[in-house]
């Protein structure tokens, strides 16, 4: 019932807060002792360690990261939760429910006082400690705090944006850290709230409280990946920073948080409107709410049909997805799933919404949840909706993102806006379309078990993930994934790889790269252990000159199917304001780029990454789990093997003699004898190019 008699005095916030203010102390305590103490003790420990330097190096401490620590994250989700749970606690009990609503005040009063008793006995402790945090800061001078922000810097290190500062002053780092608590711990209270007021049990109201929070990352996730199953080309990528977005649990958790200090806050705009619309709606619910509804698993039997049907959606999507984990190669298991999953969901909730076993009873429900999602996973699967055979036409792109064309799996920073690169990314999309059911048992084959001795090295596969995206003149982007075998499609790849508008997309990083911020470039031949620094500024700059002409002359061979060695790696190391250093860029080195290996010539780098083949006496190749060996003294073949091989130590050596050979694989390892007759222990390459040469090597022997 709704009594019509007001009272202008807040006789239940006050009563609220009396209540419960032991917990807002016990909170309280609880951040004093995780944050402005732990700060403290920190700071206190770095400044007897800088002594009399203290004063210079005060504001270029990292120890303000304590403020965004998950763990007092933690403590404050748990208190507010609890809050939301013990204020509005009366709603789940039916005696208490009838005694305050029988008390001579409003429903819309009381929902508003016990919402602004919570909010009080949240946030004060927040501010309190808040002062507190920055108390400390300004006793021991802190003015200005540094973090080690990725962000800091464009990813292509064209221009350091002005606004994405690795700096911040200590009332610009307290400004966004109440906001940051006060706005999640707010929401976290009213979502509990809001929750209560559609069940009347508290235990429930608790469960579907963390649900709830996550439930909008969970099922995002759970349509992807069934979309996935189901699709073809459906895209498989997921960009966690947007994603993360959809649940405030998993952002507020999330131990980058500081970072967003430097990126747009604009989500967290949307957690407000958020908190806002489940406020007036949770106050809405509270007035339509039946005192009768206590002790309830769900107030009203709307909200049963929507649990009830939510829970069973989630269950299916989550049985199809577990059963198809379990063997990825059977459509099969993926419906089984579906069935599975449907039917425990449903009756699962059917009993927890009800409170009764008798499930059978409402039998048509199920029915009628197994026949919509029938229809509609046929509607996906029969592709009505024209998903999977889309080729936008010509006229229609802008621009092309296609990434997949290099090993050294960097996307592609530039699109490819040619008309002839786009028709011929548009050919050969609709080559992968119409050989679709040979692609996907090639990826079916990729997730099978391979039985003894199915693998054959002189059959080599190339595989690749071609990531396709189109970008419409109407700002609409398109963008499909699928695996293929990239032989299969060598004609429709090699001309689109030849061109320079692709090169340049591929190593758009390596040509946007602005020499003066690289202090270093680290040289590191794997194969043997060997690696190079170049310091010298002229040196750095020539070294970059020639590998902005190498990669544009790259063959199709060594960069994308994997028929040339990789003789090194190539790190570009970078330093920050901070005086950290980080590597921003790395690249294959092949044997195609001349003009890099020319500078290594000149400068007598050569002798020093590489061992002559001249040097080795001899390799020996042996065959894992094998008697099988093979001395090899051709120098031509050498040096081949040379550049096909990975260091490891005589103990893996050894061990590697012992063991068994692996299901389905052929593994080589061996050692190089040098003429100064020291051995080099090595394992090849299993790359299947690389397995073949082995191999052939062997059967010549």
């Amino acid at each position: 019932m709704t009594s019509g008699i007001s009272s202008s005095k807040w006789v239940v916030f006050k009563s609220a807060v009396k209540r419960f203010k032991w917990l807002g102390i016990l909170y309280a305590v609880a951040l004093f002792l995780e944050l402005p103490l732990v700060l403290w003790m920190e700071l206190n420990r770095e400044k007897s360690i800088q002594g009399n330097l203290w004063v210079e190096v005060a504001g270029k401490s990292f120890q303000s990261q304590i403020l965004f620590h998950p763990v007092a994250h933690l403590t404050s989700i748990a208190v507010a939760v609890i809050f939301g749970l013990i204020l509005f606690y009366y709603l789940q009990n039916e005696r208490a429910s009838t005694f305050f609503h029988s008390l001579p005040i409003k429903r819309w009063s009381l929902y508003w006082q016990n919402i602004l008793a919570g909010l009080t006995l949240i946030w004060l402790p927040i501010l309190i400690n808040g002062l507190l945090l920055y108390g400390v800061m300004a006793v021991f001078g802190v003015t200005e705090v540094q973090w080690p922000n990725h962000y800091a810097y464009d990813p292509l290190m064209e221009t350091v944006d002005a606004n994405l500062a690795n700096a911040v002053s200590v009332g610009k780092l307290f400004a966004f850290w109440l906001f940051l608590n006060l706005l999640m711990t707010g929401l976290f209270y009213i979502f509990t709230v809001f929750v209560g007021m559609l069940t009347g049990n508290v235990l429930l109201q608790g469960a579907l409280t963390f649900i709830g929070l996550i439930l909008p990352l969970g099922l995002y996730l759970l349509i992807k990946f069934n979309l996935w199953k189901l699709l073809y080309g459906f895209p498989r990528d997921i960009d966690e920073s947007t994603v993360l977005w959809l649940s405030p649990l998993v952002r507020y958790l999330d131990y980058q948080n500081y970072q967003l200090l430097f990126k747009s806050q604009a989500g967290y705009i949307w957690y407000v409107v958020a908190a806002v619309l489940f406020c007036l709606i949770s106050l809405f619910l509270y007035r339509k709410r039946h005192v009768e509804a206590a002790g309830e698993t769900l107030a009203a039997g709307w909200i049963r049909r929507v649990f009830i049907y939510g829970v069973a959606t989630c269950a299916t999507l989550t049985g199809g997805l577990y059963f198809s984990a379990l063997n990825e190669s059977s459509t099969g298991a993926l419906y089984l799933g579906y069935f599975i999953g449907g039917v425990l969901g449903y009756i699962i909730a059917d009993m927890i919404a009800y409170k009764s076993f008798h499930f059978y009873r409402r039998w048509k429900g199920m029915v009628v949840f197994g026949a919509v999602f029938i229809v509609l996973l046929a509607s996906v699967k029969l592709d009505l909706y024209g998903y999977q055979k889309y080729v936008p036409e010509q006229d229609e792109v802008k621009e092309v993102f296609f990434n997949g064309l290099n090993r050294d799996s960097v996307p592609a920073v530039e699109s490819l806006k040619g008309q002839d690169n786009i028709r011929r990314v548009r050919e050969l999309h609709r080559q992968i379309i119409k050989l679709e059911k040979e692609n996907r048992n090639l990826e079916k084959s990729l997730n099978r078990p391979i039985p003894d001795g199915a693998f054959r090295p002189e059959e080599p596969r190339r595989v690749m993930t071609a990531d396709i995206t189109y970008v419409l003149d109407s700002g609409r982007k398109v963008k499909r994934t699928y695996m293929i075998d990239m032989d299969r499609y060598r004609e429709f790849l090699y001309p689109i790889f030849n061109s320079e508008e692709t090169k340049r997309s591929i190593y758009g990083r390596l040509f946007k790269t602005d020499v003066k911020k690289i202090d270093e470039l680290n040289i590191s031949n794997y194969h043997l252990g060997k690696s190079v620094r170049i310091y010298k500024r002229a040196e750095i700059d020539e070294a970059l000159a020639a590998l902005k002409k190498d990669v544009l002359n790259v063959s199709y061979e060594a960069a994308v199917q994997n028929k040339r060695p990789t003789l090194a790696m190539l790190e570009f190391i970078a330093k920050t304001s901070w005086e950290s250093k980080y590597v921003y860029y790395t690249l294959n080195y092949y044997e195609d780029f001349k003009n890099f290996t020319a500078f290594l010539e000149k400068h007598g780098y050569m002798e020093e990454l590489f061992l002559n083949p001249e040097d080795v006496s001899e390799i020996i190749v042996k065959k894992a789990g094998s008697a099988e060996t093979v001395a090899v003294e051709d120098k031509q073949k050498i040096k081949v093997l040379l550049n096909w091989c990975n260091l490891e130590d005589e103990r893996a050596y050894l061990m590697r003699q012992q063991q068994p050979v692996n299901k389905g694989m052929v593994e080589y390892y061996g050692k190089i004898v040098t003429k100064k007759g020291s051995p080099i222990f090595v394992v090849f390459d299993s790359s299947p190019y690389a397995q073949q040469l082995i191999f052939k090597m062997m059967q010549e022997k």
